[in-house]
């Protein structure tokens, strides 16, 4: 941007000429004397004169200022002067804006598309570009790019840092922010490798740049770890800052020494052995044992074992002798959280220490963290204990200072917070002269074991305010302070926007662009109609039932799955393969429903199976290969027992006779018994147990009896199984008993008087009886037995008998006449049979 000063000496007036642009005057005066110079005094606005409108003010002189976008400041300095002009040249050329993409009126656009525009400024200016969309019937701003207030033109990119007020106690001035980024993929993309580029900038005025020092910076991860001198952070609203970065061919723009204000005696960053120094002092330290670069609260720090230290002379910048004023500060990370440890020291003489910062323990026997100093009033060591003690592992901000003044006060803090201080005895340090100053070593006492990072020495008293946000611009640099997002300087060229709104196919969006150069706006409105969607296969069948890999399932299971389109409308059918092949065959085509019923599957068999599914547009989907194994045979029982001989209901059954049935068990490999039950009347008689044959044999069954009879299966497993109830009816007796007189018999004579005598005298003639005789018979039936036997004379009944011997005691007298003695004998079928004696009886 050309900057144009217009010289101009005038008795009367002030005459503005401008050739090809417009411009406006603001008429300021300066009431004090010609000899006050243009910086100073009060002035005061008289007018404006613009295009067209050249104003003549009787003054005595002018000073004039012109410039060109606002990139251009100056003054004019006459000999007197009183009288001011501030002239600002406006652009006058024209924007235009073409080749949008989606051209206007264009159809089929992806959805959410980039929209693209080339704007065209004919005076080359800055300009703004503000991308608007109307997809819920109002304009919405989406996007700005660019801006027309720009740092400068060779920069192409920026980030606005916003640091948090709240963090801030109390104002302060030149303090360093740290500016902490983990990764940053525009910083990654856009900037130097080195980050040389990279420069920070006064949000208020968008010119003055502020000094910075780049701790660390990777180019490929954008990874950065910065010191910024911001010249003031207010406590009462947020200070931004603009970060800058995208020139390729400048040289770096850090000022480091710039960074760290005066009071800074030395600064170590400790990102390497020998501890450089930051600062314009050039106190770098040189390192003794063998410390080693581990990771730090910022970065890199410094790792030390007890017999290792950094010495960093006695140099003007942090000698302590007969000072007044001190700050000592210091982030650590120890192995150990033991006493007589030194972080800090400056010592006069052999382990005669003037300043620590440590936990020894020899005046004040804790190990929590002190602040110790020898003064000038002649005792020993002043100890101010913090009353905390290192935690080991873990990263402390630890800080002591030591006022000598109008406020006299010690104070030491940890992690930014005012742990102890006092104000009694404070005097000048004691006088020299300064033999060491070593970090990490304390001579022959405290020896320190762990890492050290951020080491600081200052020659005045920082307030609690600085030591507080000290620690936290370190300790949480994420709400410390925030990053904008990328901002790009827009100049001619092309642009670009993703319209995310534009998320519906077949949709009809209009968008709008405005292009503005501060004085200027352009506008253009265009519409697009986005493609039908594309058809969606359907969804991959899933959530198999059974489950994948399912072990016991039962034969009857259906196979189950989910499915469906993604596509609102779309229907979905489905091809099922099943089968015990790892390559199944397709069962069923074109199906609607979720779910297949197999039908009853064979026992302890592994089947695959797996679905295809199929819209209407002839999009397919296949779910993965499935499988599943059903459960093992169960048990079952034993056949009930069946076809029974004799056949139930039978009639004329023997009375010997074989049970018969038939049996056995649907499992292979099973072992059946039988139990027999058996009888007339119920409940049943077991008659037989565990037989294993199918057939009972059973004999002397009674004649024309119906007998009941049932079998109970068992197999090996204790399962049974029982046959219906079954009958069958004997045969009927049609046989009558035999029978047989035994006494008398034919050809004897029978002689009983009084029982005194008794003869029997065969006779061989007939059979004669004189006196009593005991009549005996024999009978048997093999058939149904023997139900009775009765005795008969001449055909009346004198005795029956039921039981063998059969007899009757013939006590009658007869006179010598023959009788007919006869016995009848029947079976339990009613049959019956007889035996006829002729018998002379006497007496």
């Amino acid at each position: 941007m050309r900057k144009n000063w217009i010289k101009k000496s005038l008795i009367c007036g002030i005459i503005i000429l401008m050739v090809g642009a417009s411009v406006v005057s603001a008429i300021y005066r300066n009431p004090s004397i010609n000899s006050t110079p243009m910086n100073q005094g009060n002035w005061l606005y008289v007018g404006e004169s613009g295009p067209g409108n050249d104003t003549n003010q009787t003054r005595s002189d002018w000073q004039i200022r012109r410039g060109n976008n606002s990139a251009g400041r100056g003054s004019l300095d006459t000999e007197h002067h009183n009288v001011k002009a501030i002239i600002e040249e406006r652009p006058s050329g024209n924007i235009t804006i073409s080749n949008p993409y989606p051209t206007n009126g264009s159809l089929d656009i992806s959805v959410e598309p980039q929209c693209n525009i080339t704007v065209n400024h004919s005076d080359g200016c800055g300009m703004t570009v503000s991308w608007y969309e109307n997809s819920t019937g109002s304009w919405v701003q989406r996007q700005t790019n660019g801006s027309t207030h720009w740092y400068h033109a060779d920069w192409s990119y920026r980030k606005l840092i916003t640091i948090d007020h709240t963090k801030i106690p109390s104002t302060l001035i030149n303090f360093p922010v740290l500016v902490s980024l983990a990764t940053d993929a525009n910083l990654a993309a856009d900037a130097q490798n080195d980050g040389d580029d990279i420069c920070f900038v006064k949000y208020s005025d968008n010119t003055t740049k502020l000094n910075h020092e780049i701790e660390w910076f990777n180019g490929t991860s954008g990874n950065l770890y910065a010191w910024v001198n911001v010249t003031s952070v207010s406590s009462i609203s947020d200070t931004k800052i603009w970060m800058y970065y995208g020139n390729s061919v400048c040289d770096s723009q850090q000022n480091t020494n710039g960074v760290w204000d005066s009071h800074f005696g030395a600064v170590w960053h400790m990102q390497e052995i020998d501890a450089v120094d930051s600062t314009s002092n050039g106190n770098t330290g040189s390192d003794t044992g063998a410390p080693l670069i581990a990771a730090g609260v910022v970065n890199n720090s410094v790792d030390f074992v007890p017999t290792d230290y950094i010495s960093v002379g006695t140099g003007a910048s942090i000698d302590t002798a007969d000072d007044n004023t001190v700050t000592w500060e210091c982030w650590i990370n120890g192995d150990s959280n033991a006493g007589d440890q030194v972080f800090l020291e400056q010592s006069q003489g052999s382990n005669s220490w003037n300043v620590v910062l440590g936990t020894y323990d020899a005046d004040v026997a804790t190990n929590a963290i002190k602040w110790i100093t020898r003064d000038d009033d002649g005792t020993g060591r002043d100890t101010v204990t913090s009353e905390v003690s290192i935690t080991t592992g873990s990263w402390m901000h630890v800080a002591g200072t030591y006022n000598n003044g109008t406020s006299d006060n010690k104070s030491i803090y940890v992690n930014g917070v005012l742990k102890a201080y006092t104000t009694a005895g404070i005097n000048n340090l004691r006088s020299g002269p300064t033999t060491a100053t070593h970090i990490g070593y304390g001579g022959d006492f405290g020896p320190y074991d762990g890492k050290i990072d951020e080491v600081r020495m200052s020659s005045n008293v920082r307030n609690a305010s600085w030591i507080n946000a000290t620690y936290q611009t370190i300790a949480t640099p994420s709400t410390f302070f925030s990053t904008g997002g990328e901002q790009s300087l827009i100049i001619n060229g092309t642009y670009r926007w993703i319209f995310t709104q534009a998320s519906a196919s077949a949709t009809m969006y209009y968008w709008k662009v405005a292009v503005n150069d501060t004085y200027h706006t352009s506008t253009a409105i265009y519409h697009f109609t986005t493609a039908p969607e594309p058809n969606q296969p359907p969804y991959a069948p899933s959530n198999p039932t059974p489950p994948n890999g399912a072990m016991n399932v039962n034969i009857t299971s259906d196979i189950h799955w989910t499915g469906g389109d993604p596509d609102p409308g779309d229907t979905v059918t489905y091809d099922v393969y099943f089968g015990e092949s790892s390559s199944p065959p397709k069962l069923v085509s074109n199906q609607s429903g979720l779910s297949y019923d197999p039908g009853t599957l064979a026992y302890n068999t592994l089947y695959h199976w797996r679905i295809v599914a199929w819209d209407v547009h002839s999009a397919s989907s296949a779910g993965p290969l499935w499988y599943f194994k059903t459960v093992y045979i169960p048990n079952r029982p034993p056949y009930a027992p069946c076809n029974p001989s004799p056949a139930n209901g039978s009639t004329e059954v023997s009375m010997n006779v074989d049970l018969c049935w038939s049996g056995g068990d649907p499992d292979s490999g099973d072992w059946v018994t039988y139990d027999i039950y058996f009888g007339i009347s119920f409940p049943l008689t077991k008659i037989a147990s565990n037989t294993s044959g199918t057939s009972h044999a059973l004999d002397h069954l009674l004649y024309d009896t119906k007998y009941y009879w049932k079998i109970v299966s068992w197999d090996n497993h204790g399962a049974s199984n029982m046959s219906p109830l079954w009958s069958f009816t004997t045969q009927t007796d049609s046989t009558g008993p035999i029978v047989k007189i035994t006494s008398p018999i034919k050809g004897f004579l029978y002689i009983n008087f009084w029982d005194i005598i008794t003869r029997k005298i065969p006779i061989f003639i007939t059979t004669f009886v004189v006196g009593k005789i005991e009549v005996t018979a024999t009978a048997t039936d093999s058939e149904s037995g023997v139900s009775r036997v009765e005795f008969y004379i001449d055909n009346e009944l004198k005795a029956n008998d039921t039981s063998a011997p059969y007899s009757w005691i013939w006590l009658e007298r007869e006179f010598f006449f023959p009788c007919t003695l006869k016995v009848i004998a029947y079976d339990n079928a009613g049959n019956q049979n007889s035996s006829e004696l002729k018998v002379w009886k006497i007496f």
